[in-house]
């Protein structure tokens, strides 16, 4: 008769999905790393899995940072893709008006992949990205 005796799984903490979150961006999965820093935020957490947003960013004035969501599984470790994180003229028009409390009076996405957007209420250009 076999008995096999299985440990339960201890769940990885924060600080641990943190470490391995840093590892992962350095190690090239979410662009060059050279001469570049590593900026991330908890999104979300449950009991499996934690959410992060991470960018690369570095000496490169003037261009847009791209952000990455990345989840990691709690209990085994395991980094799924990462996927970029892009607003849709809509989410951009909510999160303006919830910073500035005045709408957003246009907006364009470029193919170099820079976007302009418009507050109206202010002079053009003053809020331009």
């Amino acid at each position: 008769m076999n008995l096999t005796i299985r440990t339960p799984v201890v769940p990885i903490t924060l600080d641990e999905a943190t470490s391995l979150l840093l590892s992962h961006a350095f190690s090239g999965a979410i662009g060059p790393t050279a001469g570049k820093g590593v900026t991330y935020s908890l999104m979300a957490e449950d009991t499996q899995f934690f959410t992060f947003s991470v960018a690369l960013e570095g000496d490169d004035a003037g261009k847009p940072i791209d952000r990455y969501r990345v989840v990691i599984d709690r209990s085994s470790g395991r980094i799924r893709a990462a996927e970029l994180i892009m607003l849709t003229e809509c989410q951009l028009a909510d999160a303006v008006l919830s910073a500035t409390s005045h709408h957003l009076a246009t907006f364009s996405r470029f193919t170099d992949g820079f976007t302009e957007y418009f507050v109206q209420g202010f002079r053009p250009g003053e809020y331009r990205i």
